[in-house]
């Protein structure tokens, strides 16, 4: 029978469990993205160092502010651990999670179970005999699970054996049907435990194709030098002068295992923000008609006209998720034909990952770009009438009120994040880090996620965006919201609320830049 007591797998336990727990209890406040402590500070900050300084307004009406805390309060409510629901995949020793789960005050009628192989579930089964008889186990895949019952779930840990791109991509299949069917809570913990891939050509080849093409990378794909203190993230490529793919490519075959780290960590989080969301959209014709025409011809034209684009080619990095599909499409390896079957399916309403990547792009670039056609009526009336009432403006000293003056990609954003339902990640609650217990080294993420909806469900109809941004405090605390969530993918998503910061990162000794701490490996 196989075991997984090791020592540093234990260990390993007591960080997932306590960590994940604690965050959506006792540090439950700090998780939010939108916590009161910060959308507080930059409402002063807007109002009364900026608005009220230069005389935009006369007075200030606290009334939204306060309406937005209360409603922000029932959005999350509080919880304590024994309020949790946990998934978790258990293998042959359930025991072995759950005895922290019990110590740390999780109730064990709100876990719930998995184990796909039979030999295993039924060990499961007998071990538990004794112990722990209401522990309810499933035998079969979680996703089957996810698809046919409404939980919601405040932890999930995903226990793979494989990598998060192995060649039958399961691992990435099951983390996408957590998603796709929002079993996990408003404020929620995702752990994810992969093997580290094999050093193979294709494998150094798929790494290399993702990377490359990123306007920001975690540094140590590029120089894994402990001495090296130029920061933890490397601008793109570009700017280094790594032009070609070919020339990339020795940096991520000898840093390989920082290039698979940064990968688990970021393409989760580039799903769950920015392809989430407009694939929810795409395949539910009431939301697609709110935000686009339904007429296929004229997106299929519009789509046709994006690819021909120059500034794909020309800014690469303003891109990089549609390069990346691009070069899976391209590739000829065992790995590739698997993804391209994967996002080349047409699963969304006739449209695949893939288009939805290309509809991403297009809709963040619509106006600058020439792609209005593929917007709704609501959206081309309600995009000037926002723009027309922006106070930016009015400037002093030759510069703009705030940071950022907003674009009008921001509010396309938006609406798209507000029916599409993104999880959102709190880079300052991320930890991560690795262990070796068996042959294998193990490669862990514990993501915690915010839906934001103080923010998405506080809006009003996408019909009446412009009337109700007319009012200037609910257009800067809308503001103030985008900003929070920008501050937490500055240099790790591109294009993510890009220019929608009211304090400039750094401004303020609250104001600080966030990034993910370097993957620590357990002893």
């Amino acid at each position: 029978m196989k075991t997984y007591k090791q020592e540093v797998k234990n260990h390993s336990r007591d960080i997932i469990w306590k960590h994940s727990i604690d965050n959506l209890t006792s540090n439950r406040e700090d998780s939010k993205i939108l916590n009161s402590k910060y959308i507080n500070r930059l409402w002063d900050f807007a109002f009364e160092d900026h608005i009220l300084k230069y005389k935009i307004a006369e007075k200030v009406n606290e009334k939204y502010l306060n309406d937005w805390n209360s409603f922000s309060v029932q959005t999350y409510s509080n919880k304590k651990a024994d309020q949790l629901k946990v998934a978790y995949l258990c293998g042959p020793e359930p025991q072995n999670d759950l005895d922290h789960l019990i110590n740390l005050g999780i109730r064990i009628e709100n876990v719930y179970a998995f184990e796909s192989e039979k030999r295993a579930y039924n060990q499961a089964l007998n071990s538990l005999k004794d112990s722990y008889p209401t522990l309810k186990i499933f035998n079969g895949k979680i996703d089957h699970y996810l698809k046919s019952t409404f939980v919601k779930f405040d932890i999930v840990y995903l226990d793979f054996t494989a990598s998060l791109f192995s060649r039958d991509s399961k691992p990435f299949k099951t983390i996408i049907t957590l998603f796709e069917n929002q079993s996990l809570s408003n404020l929620s913990s995702l752990i994810v435990n992969t093997c580290y891939p094999d050093k193979t050509d294709e494998n150094i080849d798929f790494l290399t194709s993702y990377f490359h093409y990123q306007a920001f990378y975690d540094y140590q794909i590029y120089d894994s030098s402990e001495k090296d203190e130029k920061g933890r993230f490397m601008e793109d490529n570009f700017s280094a002068g790594i032009i070609e793919k070919d020339e990339f490519k020795p940096y991520v075959s000898k840093n390989f295992e920082y290039a698979y780290s940064a990968f688990q960590t970021n393409f989760i989080i580039n799903y769950s923000n920015h392809i989430l969301p407009i694939t929810n959209v795409l395949k539910n014709p009431l939301l697609l008609k709110r935000l686009f025409t339904m007429d296929s011809k004229t997106i299929l034209k519009e789509i046709e006209k994006f690819e021909q684009n120059e500034s794909i080619y020309l800014c690469p990095t303003n891109y990089s998720l549609f390069h990346f599909f691009n070069e899976i499409i391209k590739g000829d390896s065992k790995i590739s034909r698997s993804w391209k079957n994967f996002i080349s399916k047409n699963d969304y309403n006739g449209y695949s990952m893939e288009m939805a990547v290309k509809f991403f792009y297009m809709q963040l670039n619509a106006p600058s770009e020439g792609f209005m056609e593929i917007l709704s009526d609501e959206m081309k009336k309600s995009i000037p009438e926002i723009m027309a009432n922006i106070p930016d403006s009015i400037r002093n000293e030759s510069r703009g009120l705030f940071c950022d003056v907003p674009m009008i990609h921001l509010w396309q954003e938006l609406a798209i994040n507000q029916l599409g339902y993104p999880y959102h990640h709190n880079t300052k609650a991320h930890k991560r880090f690795s262990y070796t217990a068996k042959e294998r080294k193990m490669c862990v993420d514990i993501f915690t996620f915010d839906q934001c909806r103080s923010l998405y469900d506080w809006l009003p109809m996408i019909e009446y965006y412009g009337e109700d941004l007319k009012i200037l405090e609910r257009q800067i605390l809308t503001r103030i919201c985008i900003d929070a969530i920008a501050k937490h993918s500055l240099h790790i998503l591109e294009n993510q609320y890009f220019g929608a910061h009211i304090v400039c990162v750094n401004d303020r000794s609250w104001s600080k830049n966030h990034y993910f701490d370097i993957r620590e490996n357990l002893k």
